[in-house]
């Protein structure tokens, strides 16, 4: 199912596991405020975690309350940009609030952590 021009909802599912229908509207906004970005540096963004269940954001390493566990965190990487600049992207460009820049290899990735909280928190780096 599409959820904007880019974005398709088995990109935010967690391992292949529907996304409890709760939720639905909070994983479109996600894909509606990446796709600002993504149509302003016109390149692919990789989702690398979107809504995770309470087993695997464990097995991710996410906090006990995590906003993966409603829906209301992303973290993706685009294509071919340097992660900062990435992430400069949402910030600037987007309603995202928190971000954590993974500057290490996360489940085998280089990502942003960027989360619909209600005020603006830089987490730091992973």
């Amino acid at each position: 199912m599409n959820l904007t021009t880019n974005f398709k909802i088995e990109e935010f599912q967690c391992r292949g596991e529907k996304i409890p229908d709760k939720y639905i509207d909070n994983i479109l906004r996600l894909a509606i405020e990446l796709q600002k970005v993504r149509d302003i540096i016109k390149k692919p963004i990789i989702i690398t975690s979107g809504y995770r269940c309470v087993k695997h954001n464990k097995l991710a390493g996410g906090a006990k309350n995590s906003y993966h566990l409603y829906g209301l965190a992303v973290d993706s990487h685009a294509k071919g940009m340097d992660l900062e600049e990435y992430m400069t992207y949402l910030i600037k460009f987007t309603k995202f609030n928190g971000f954590k820049l993974g500057s290490e290899l996360v489940q085998g990735k280089y990502l942003v952590h960027a989360d619909m909280r209600d005020t603006f928190n830089y987490l730091g780096r992973y």
